[in-house]
């Protein structure tokens, strides 16, 4: 019995932390005045989910707004922004999702939270996780030059240095999303 419990344990453990930081986030963005938009379909246009891994709202504004001017017209696009990237995962385990944009030093992680390794480096491990799984299109980048250079051997399609052009990330949206009609 206590080896099955021990056993158990850590992955109950888990999913607790995930639940908690969830609902942490859900009251902070009710708190900041943050409403999730309402997402409106239409039959005759595709729906694109979009994850943005990016803890900046600055950067993540922007990328969203490039976004939905390149897009908004061709798609009904869904965001969802995630802090956390072992949010990142789970939501990969339970939605198909289009395109995942990561700012990699940037994002939190709950799990092996004291194992030394940068959120920069665990970032670049969930590209590499995210990819065993599906061929979804990944944009990353990064202000820190070692992130940046890592991520297209991880299986990120496209990565960038910070600070990049418009033109630069529209570039990758574009080839991004090419390559996910390819896939689907």
């Amino acid at each position: 019995m206590g080896t099955i419990l021990k056993s158990i344990l850590p992955q109950i453990y888990d999913r607790f932390l995930l639940l908690i930081i969830s609902i942490i986030n859900h009251d902070w963005n009710k708190a900041r005045g943050e409403v999730t938009p309402q997402i409106t379909t239409s039959p005759k246009r595709p729906r694109l989910l979009i994850v943005l891994g990016i803890n900046e709202e600055i950067i993540q504004d922007f990328v969203t707004e490039i976004i939905q001017d390149m897009l908004s017209q061709e798609y009904d696009l869904e965001f969802i922004s995630v802090d956390w990237g072992d949010f990142v995962y789970e939501i990969s385990q339970h939605r198909k999702v289009d395109l995942y944009v990561f700012l990699l030093n940037n994002l939190w992680y709950l799990t092996d939270s004291f194992s030394g390794e940068t959120n920069a480096e665990r970032s670049i491990s969930l590209i590499r996780a995210l990819k065993s799984e599906s061929e979804t299109p990944i944009i990353a980048f990064s202000g820190v030059a070692n992130a940046v250079s890592r991520a297209l051997p991880a299986g990120a399609n496209h990565s960038l240095g910070i600070p990049f052009s418009v033109a630069e990330i529209m570039q990758c949206i574009k080839s991004s999303l090419r390559l996910s009609n390819e896939v689907n």
